[in-house]
């Protein structure tokens, strides 16, 4: 996939992570379309350094600059924790219903379930 590198731009993502008791989780999508996904050890007691480890971990992976993302959503327990900012990106905090039910109907290619 040319991820526009290449030509001078940068495409563009959405990443969402969830920062949990023992693990965070990242997904990031591109044109509504699942690009990767990690997951990472929690870091004890501090939930910034384990929202930023699972960030770093799925950029590293998909060999993408911080720039490329677009939209930050966080969820979890760990989320109520964050700031407003995640390495300089506005962190929207997602409830993790919500978070769950939209994942599932993007996945599903559905636009409405019960």
């Amino acid at each position: 996939m040319d991820r526009g590198e290449r030509r001078g731009y940068i495409v563009l993502m959405i990443v969402g992570i969830d920062v949990g008791i023992s693990t965070t989780k990242a997904a990031a999508l591109q044109d509504r379309k699942p690009l990767g996904f990690c997951t990472v050890p929690a870091v004890a007691g501090d939930p910034l350094a384990s929202a930023a480890g699972g960030l770093g971990r799925l950029l590293r992976d998909q060999e993408r600059p911080l720039a490329a993302v677009r939209r930050l959503a966080v969820t979890g327990i760990g989320s109520v924790f964050l700031g407003e900012e995640l390495l300089g990106l506005p962190c929207r905090r997602v409830s993790e219903f919500q978070a769950t039910g939209r994942g599932g109907l993007l996945l599903s290619g559905l636009e409405r379930a019960v």
